[in-house]
C-alpha cells in the first residue's frame, strides 16, 4: 500500500464522519450580533476614551523620538571625544586632555 493510499482511506474515513451539507449558522446569529452592537450605543465610556489618548500620546511620543534621531543624527556617529563618564571612570589619560 503506497502513502497515497493510506491518506485517501483516512480522507474517506474523516468524510464518512463529517455531516452532510456545509455547516450553518443558526437563524437568527446575525440579527442578534447586529442588535447588540447597536444597543451599545455611541456614547464612549471611560475605558475607550483612556484607549484612544494613549493610543495618540504613543503615536505623538513616535514622532518625536523619530524627529529628535533624524536631527542628531551627526552626534551618533563616533569621535575622538572622550564622553564625560569616560572622563569621570578614570578610563581617559589625563595627557590627551
Amino acid at each position: 500500500m503506497n502513502k497515497d493510499d493510506r491518506f485517501e482511506r483516512f480522507l474517506n474515513a474523516a468524510r464518512r464522519g463529517a455531516p452532510k451539507g456545509s455547516p450553518e449558522l443558526r437563524t437568527g446569529f446575525a440579527t442578534r450580533v447586529a442588535a447588540r452592537w447597536a444597543s451599545r450605543g455611541t456614547s464612549p465610556d471611560g475605558l475607550i476614551v483612556w484607549e484612544r489618548l494613549t493610543r495618540w500620546g504613543l503615536a505623538a511620543g513616535m514622532a518625536v523620538c523619530f524627529a529628535i534621531l533624524l536631527a542628531s543624527s551627526d552626534s551618533l556617529k563616533p569621535s575622538s571625544n572622550p564622553s564625560a563618564l569616560e572622563v569621570f571612570a578614570g578610563l581617559v589619560d589625563e595627557d590627551l586632555l
